[in-house]
C-alpha cells in the first residue's frame, strides 16, 4: 500500500503540508519509531528541557521555558559529557487523528487508562435487539469490550517471550529484539485496533510545551516524512500469527475476536449490497 505526502490532511490554507518538529539526543534518524511525537518548533524546543533535567538528575519546574536558564547553562557547562540534541523538521501524513489528553509522560499505563475509559463497558446494558458486528445484544457488547482492553494490555504481560518476539515481527510497528517486549505488544495491539476503527494518528493539545497548540503522535514509521520524501510503502504484514494469538485469547472468553468480528460486518455489508 502506497501512502503520499500530498493526501494528508495536515496542510495550511494553501493545502500546503505543514512542517512539524521532534527533538531527540539520537543523531541522524533515519525511521521514527511508532508513537512518536512532533509539534511546533517551540514545542520541541521546550521538549529538550525535559532531556536536560534528566541528564542533570534535578527535578523539572512547573513550567518549562523554552531556552535554557543561566544557572542550568551553568550545570551543563561543567559537565563532561553535556548532552547534545538534534531537532527534525518533518512533514507527517495523517487522514484520520484520534483525539487524546495530553498524558505528559505518555506512559503505557496512561494509555491503558485512556483506552479503558473510551471503549469501556457502559453502566447499563444496552436495551433490545441489536447487532454489533456479529453479536446479537447488549450484554455481548460489554463483555467484548472488556474483553478487549484485557487482550491489548493484559494478556502481553503473560505471554511468553518468545511468542512476543513472533508478534512484533509479524507487524513490523516495533522491533522485536527491543526492551520491554510486552509493552511494545500491548502498545502495538492498541494501534491494530485504532487503525481497524478508522484512525492513523493520535492529535493533542499541549498543556506542558508551548501550550495551546497541537502536537501529533504517528502510528506507523511511514508516515514521517523528511523534505525530499513524497511517497512511502507500508510493509507488507504477516498476520496470520496475529489472528491466531487473538482468536486463542478471545475463544476462552466465548466472544468473537477483533478480526472475525471484522470479517462478519464485510460479510453482513455485502450481503445487503446484494
Amino acid at each position: 500500500m502506497k501512502i503520499k505526502l500530498k493526501n494528508t490532511k495536515l496542510t495550511d490554507e494553501y493545502k500546503r503540508p505543514i512542517l512539524f518538529f521532534h527533538t531527540s539526543p539520537v543523531e541522524k534518524i533515519e525511521r521514527f519509531l511508532p508513537l512518536s511525537h512532533f509539534g511546533t518548533k517551540r514545542a520541541a524546543d521546550m521538549r529538550s528541557m525535559h532531556f536536560i533535567y534528566k541528564t542533570l538528575g534535578i527535578p523539572e519546574p512547573a513550567v518549562l521555558s523554552d531556552k535554557i536558564p543561566d544557572n542550568i547553562q551553568k550545570k551543563i557547562s561543567k559537565l563532561e559529557n553535556a548532552p547534545e540534541l538534534f531537532t527534525y523538521p518533518v512533514y507527517l501524513y495523517s487522514k484520520s487523528a484520534i483525539k487524546i489528553p495530553d498524558f505528559g509522560r505518555h506512559a503505557l499505563f496512561q494509555y491503558q487508562k485512556w483506552f479503558r475509559d473510551k471503549y469501556a463497558p457502559k453502566a447499563k446494558f444496552l436495551t433490545g435487539k441489536e447487532r454489533l458486528e456479529g453479536d446479537d445484544v447488549g450484554e455481548t457488547k460489554t463483555a467484548y469490550k472488556k474483553a478487549l482492553t484485557e487482550f491489548i494490555f493484559v494478556d502481553p504481560f503473560i505471554e511468553n517471550e518468545e511468542n512476543l518476539k513472533k508478534e512484533l515481527s509479524a507487524d513490523s510497528l516495533f522491533s522485536p529484539t527491543a526492551d520491554a517486549l510486552a509493552e511494545k505488544v500491548a502498545l502495538g495491539r492498541m494501534i491494530r485496533f485504532l487503525e481497524g476503527e478508522g484512525y492513523d494518528s493520535f492529535i493533542y493539545k499541549n498543556d506542558y510545551e508551548d501550550k495551546g497548540k497541537e502536537s501529533y503522535i504517528i502510528f506507523r514509521p511511514e508516515q514521517v516524512f523528511m523534505s525530499t520524501e513524497t511517497e512511502h510503502i507500508l510493509p507488507n504484514q504477516n498476520t496470520a500469527f496475529l489472528i491466531q494469538q487473538e482468536k486463542k485469547f478471545f475463544k476462552k472468553k466465548g466472544i468473537l475476536s477483533p478480526s472475525e468480528r471484522i470479517a462478519n460486518l464485510l460479510c453482513l455489508k455485502q450481503s445487503k449490497m446484494r
